[in-house]
């Protein structure tokens, strides 16, 4: 008979409504009530798992079936570790972002490419064409590519796009096309080519009119509320899958009253469609994103609870899903810039961020040496405090960019996990009252 022990990467957390586990490698979920605890006589919570197993032979297909239970000889860290160097070096896939420019017809006071929004070097159908044969010569035609395209506004050059991907499709045989838009320039042109290409489209709205038109304005000044209400509308009568993104910060959360931004997402958009919603940190001009505080996770936590108690539907998803390393750690992903110049993160191609991390250009190719430089000092085990982490499986040891400058910043479940495992239990339908 197979004997096992407890997962290596089993949390317990004690909260109000009894003990919740959850598991960061398989990210099984299991909640304890304080009577049925009682009847373990449990001291150390950590010892719940193999208490459960010992108590009834029924808990243990269900421990066993969420990962809480493993064999013996499963070496768990080394599960993890080909995971991460399966995504990190892997050759099947390849993760390819366009910048398109950073020229863009709008003025979003927290944009993090500052004033550089005002540049006017677009993609142009040149340096398209460039692009189309670099790629065409440095992955093989079975290579599953994933297609970014970002700006400024990457619909400027939506002539452009279209001609990348068609001209691509007829040599890849998988490709796969997300645009992040602001979605002014959204039309039902612009809606056909995303259907027919089954593209993933983000756009973003930061919740009601009198503060999204204050933060995201077009180059006159003016608001761009109705315009992207409407194109979201564009977007779902063609049956295109919307992903909406808000930025919150307290001024948000000081501003918006949520039941009304939640009446408004009711009356105006199509909720039986795919249509999906996730809140980020405000970004911070030439600093990117910062590091999910606790304000921000409390923010966060407010209005997803909202979300499901009316039923609107977001994506909580990555928080909780591991899915390999960030493709900047992957050998086999870059960003190019409407130049052609290649980098590894989209954000070292603002002029903001621009620190010389360039590693070739599409015309005399990658600079290998630099690259392997590059992903090797992100490894992120060969950093004990990483390795050592339960949360590992979770977050891949984080932001490849604050792992190589030696500031890594967790992930928000390692900082505040009782407030992030409660809400991911009521995200995945677990009643936690009773």
């Amino acid at each position: 008979m197979e004997k096992y022990k407890a997962s290596k990467y089993n949390t317990v957390y004690k909260t109000s409504y009894g003990l919740i586990l959850f598991n960061t490698f398989s990210c099984g979920l299991l909640k304890i009530t304080d009577e049925e605890a009682k009847t373990l006589n449990l001291i150390n919570e950590m010892e719940i798992v193999s208490l459960l197993a010992a108590k009834n032979p029924d808990y243990n297909k269900v421990l066993i079936d969420h990962g809480f239970l493993v064999k013996n000889d499963v070496d768990e860290f080394a599960l993890v570790k080909s995971r991460l160097y399966r995504s990190k070096y892997g050759t099947t896939g390849a993760g390819i972002t366009i910048n398109t420019g950073l020229a863009c017809n709008c003025r979003c006071t927290y944009c993090y490419e500052g004033q550089e929004h005002k540049a006017t070097s677009l993609l142009n159908s040149e340096k398209a064409d460039d692009i189309i044969i670099f790629i065409k010569d440095k992955f093989p035609r079975s290579t599953r590519i994933n297609f970014s395209f970002l700006g400024g506004e990457p619909l400027l050059c939506f002539k452009e796009i279209k001609h990348i991907y068609y001209e691509l499709k007829n040599v890849f045989e998988h490709l796969f096309l997300t645009i992040t838009t602001n979605g002014v320039l959204i039309n039902e042109d612009v809606a056909i080519f995303f259907k027919e290409t089954k593209a993933s489209i983000q756009v973003s709205i930061d919740g009601l009119k009198h503060h999204h038109d204050k933060k995201r304005i077009d180059v006159k000044g003016g608001g761009t509320y109705d315009k992207i209400i409407k194109s979201v509308k564009i977007l779902q009568n063609a049956g295109v899958p919307v992903s909406v993104r808000t930025h919150i910060d307290q001024e948000f959360m000081n501003n918006v009253n949520l039941q009304d931004w939640i009446e408004f997402i009711k009356t105006n958009f199509d909720l039986t469609k795919s249509i999906s919603f996730y809140v980020t940190p405000v970004f911070t001009s030439g600093k990117g994103t910062e590091v999910a505080d606790v304000k921000f996770v409390d923010n966060m936590i407010t209005v997803y609870e909202v979300f499901i108690k009316n039923h609107i539907p977001f994506n909580f998803d990555y928080a909780f899903n591991p899915t390999g390393i960030c493709f900047v750690a992957n050998e086999n992903s870059f960003s190019i810039n409407c130049n052609g110049e290649i980098y590894k993160c989209w954000h070292d191609v603002s002029a903001d961020n621009f620190n010389g991390r360039h590693f070739g250009n599409i015309y005399d190719g990658v600079d290998r040496a630099k690259l392997i430089s590059y992903t090797n000092s992100i490894d992120v085990l060969e950093i004990a405090e990483c390795r050592d982490c339960v949360y590992l499986p979770v977050c891949s040891g984080g932001c490849p960019e604050y792992v190589m400058a030696g500031t890594n910043k967790c992930t928000p479940l390692k900082h505040y996990p009782e407030k992030m495992v409660k809400l991911f239990m009521r995200y995945k339908g677990f009643s936690l009252e009773t």
